[in-house]
């Protein structure tokens, strides 16, 4: 008798991977941490007219996805590009949690899948402290390097709980600049840098910084408090710090932008070899660092728009 063969296919599913995601974008809106996790399902996942749902499991832990959402499927059309979108909500503050995605027919059977992977609930940190840089009482101009790319956003106010105005550049980048303004003068500000994707969720978040616009109209003083810093070096650039102070009748003025050039004289006729710029603070300091090599002699000069006055600073480099 001959042997009879059953033959049969399996299909396997699909690997979800690479490109296709999935992704998981974090954000926190009225103080309850969201995750959205998003994928789109690779080509062969279904046949057109087929309905397909998209399902995440997750949990904080990894050998125990018992936590599961499904969305409320659609059918494939002739050219199926799917993109799946779930947002998980009421998740624990710096929380890790992990989870896997899956494409679904209408009878539970896996068309599509990927490998668990993780996400931390809290909003990734700028890398960086933000800078700021007073051009006017009424305006700043905010630079930062995010390490994930984003549109580019500021949350600023008067107080650390009630940063309510935002500023946008439209930029999908890692470092943006973004110009505040109207301000208000004399004013103390607290701020924050985000990176966005295309639908506002926050990628990126700096921590809360602060920047002072000047008054309207003041004039300051510039005075140097250590004169003649000695900076010591062997044969290698060394670092000089370089530090004015910004006052109104013995009282600092904070939020003065204070311009510095520094000119070589030894062996160098005068050349102009480095210039920068700073902002006071509240004790109205304002500094800058200069690189320079050893048995130099320079002029540090500071000064000011909002001052009638300059510091001129000897520097010897040793």
């Amino acid at each position: 008798m001959p042997d009879q063969h059953l033959s049969w296919r399996v299909q396997m599913p699909q690997n979800i991977t690479g490109s296709n995601g999935p992704f998981a974008s974090v954000s926190n809106s009225t103080g309850q941490w969201i995750a959205t996790i998003t994928w789109t399902d690779p080509q062969g996942t279904s046949t057109a007219g087929q309905q397909v749902f998209g399902q995440v499991l997750y949990n904080t832990d990894p050998n125990n996805l018992n936590n599961g959402l499904t969305d409320n499927g659609q059918n494939y059309s002739d050219t199926p590009p799917t993109t799946h979108s779930i947002q998980l909500t009421g998740l624990t503050a710096g929380a890790t949690y992990y989870f896997n995605v899956s494409a679904l027919d209408s009878n539970g059977n896996t068309l599509a899948q990927s490998v668990n992977t993780s996400f931390v609930a809290a909003v990734q940190q700028v890398m960086g402290t933000p800078t700021t840089a007073s051009s006017s009482p009424t305006a700043t101009t905010i630079t930062w390097q995010a390490n994930v790319a984003g549109m580019g956003k500021i949350m600023l106010g008067t107080s650390a709980t009630a940063m309510t105005t935002a500023f946008t550049d439209g930029v999908n980048a890692f470092s943006h600049t973004v110009q505040a303004s109207p301000l208000q003068p004399g004013t103390q500000y607290y701020f924050a840098a985000q990176n966005l994707d295309n639908q506002g969720h926050v990628l990126a978040q700096s921590a809360t910084a602060t920047f002072n616009t000047p008054p309207v109209n003041v004039q300051v003083d510039l005075t140097q408090p250590k004169a003649s810093p000695l900076i010591t070096a062997s044969g290698k650039p060394s670092t000089l710090s370089v530090l004015v102070v910004a006052a109104t009748g013995g009282k600092p003025q904070a939020g003065i932008t204070v311009n510095f050039k520094i000119v070589l004289h030894l062996g160098g006729s005068g050349q102009i070899v480095g210039t920068g710029s700073a902002v006071s603070d509240a004790t109205g300091h304002a500094s800058v660092q200069f690189l320079g090599k050893s048995a130099e002699i320079a002029t540090v000069e500071a000064t000011s728009v909002n001052s009638n006055s300059h510091v001129l600073i000897p520097v010897v480099i040793a």
